[in-house]
C-alpha cells in the first residue's frame, strides 16, 4: 500500500477536484465515498475502479485488510492518507475512511438493454443530487429495470447521489438524456408511458401496468414539462388528502414504483 502525505501530491490534487461537476467531466472520473459504496464498486463489471484511498485512522484493521485484499484481487492500487488529507476527500458528515476513484461509464439510452418485460422510471429536472440518489435507492428496492434522468442539473456520479443511493447509482442501469429524445425512444420501443401529474383523473392504483411501462416524474417546483403532458402519455395522480399539493419526488417515485413493481411481480 502506497502513501500520500502531501497536499501537493498530484493524485491527491486530482482527487479533490472530483467534488465538482467540472472536475468529473474534465477527468472523466468520479469519487465513490463510503465503505458500502466502495465495496459495491470493486469487482462490479460495470464500474472500472482506478484507485482506492484509505485512512487507516478511520478504518479498523480488519476492514482495512479486507479492502486491501479485495483491491489486490481486482488489481486496483491502494493509497494510504493521513486523516487531515482524507478529510478533504470525504463527502458529507459520514466520514468512513474509504474512498474510491472510478472511471465514468457511458450512460446513454442506447446502452440500456431492452427486454420484453421492463419497468423504467424517468425523472425530469432534478436539481438535488440527494433526491436523484434517493430515487435510485427506491428504484433498486422496487426492482425497476432502469432509471433515466432528463434535463437535470445534477448527475448520477455526484458524490451525494452515490451516497444517498447507498451505491445503487453504480449498479442500477441508468441513462441521461433530453426529455424529447427520451420520450421518442420510449415510444419507439413500445413503452406505455404514465406521467405523474397533479389533478389527473386516473390515480396510480387504477392502472393495470403493461409489460413495458415507463413512469415519469418531475421536480416539486415546476412539475413536468409539456413534452410529458400530451398523448400518448397517460396522466396519473397520487391522491393528496392534506394541505399539500405534491410529495417529494423520491417519495412519489417510491409509491409509484412499488405499485407497478408489485403488479409485475404478481
Amino acid at each position: 500500500m502506497l502513501k500520500i502525505t502531501s497536499h501537493q501530491n498530484p493524485k491527491f490534487k486530482a482527487a479533490v477536484k472530483l467534488h465538482s461537476s467540472r472536475g468529473r467531466k474534465q477527468q472523466n472520473r468520479f469519487l465513490i465515498p463510503g465503505v458500502r459504496e466502495v465495496q459495491r464498486a470493486i469487482g462490479n463489471a460495470e464500474i472500472e475502479v482506478a484507485e482506492v484511498l484509505i485512512c487507516a485512522e478511520l478504518l479498523d484493521a480488519a476492514m482495512t485488510a479486507e479492502v486491501v485484499d479485495r483491491c489486490a484481487q481486482a488489481k486496483v492500487p491502494v493509497f494510504s492518507l493521513p486523516i487531515d488529507l482524507f478529510g478533504k476527500l470525504a463527502y458529507g458528515e459520514r466520514v468512513e475512511g474509504l474512498v474510491a476513484i472510478a472511471f465514468r461509464p457511458t450512460r446513454n439510452l442506447d446502452d440500456l438493454c431492452l427486454a420484453s418485460k421492463m419497468l423504467i422510471v424517468v425523472v425530469e429536472g432534478i436539481e438535488k443530487p440527494g433526491n436523484l440518489g434517493a430515487v435510485a435507492r427506491s428504484a433498486d428496492g422496487a426492482g425497476v429495470s432502469a432509471l433515466i434522468s432528463c434535463d437535470g442539473q445534477t448527475d448520477f456520479f455526484h458524490p451525494n447521489a452515490i451516497r444517498s443511493s447507498i451505491g445503487a447509482t453504480l449498479t442500477l442501469p441508468c441513462a441521461e438524456a433530453e426529455s424529447g429524445t427520451t420520450r421518442d425512444w420510449l415510444i419507439k420501443n413500445n413503452f406505455s408511458i404514465y406521467a405523474a401529474l397533479v389533478g389527473a383523473a386516473l390515480t396510480y392504483q387504477d392502472v393495470e401496468y403493461p409489460q413495458r411501462t415507463a413512469i415519469v416524474l418531475g421536480n416539486e417546483a415546476s412539475g413536468l414539462s409539456q413534452i410529458w403532458r400530451e398523448p400518448p402519455i397517460v396522466p396519473v395522480a397520487l391522491p393528496m388528502r392534506g394541505i399539500g399539493d405534491s410529495l417529494n419526488i423520491s417519495v412519489a417515485a417510491a409509491i409509484l414504483m412499488y405499485e407497478a413493481g408489485n403488479q409485475f411481480a404478481a
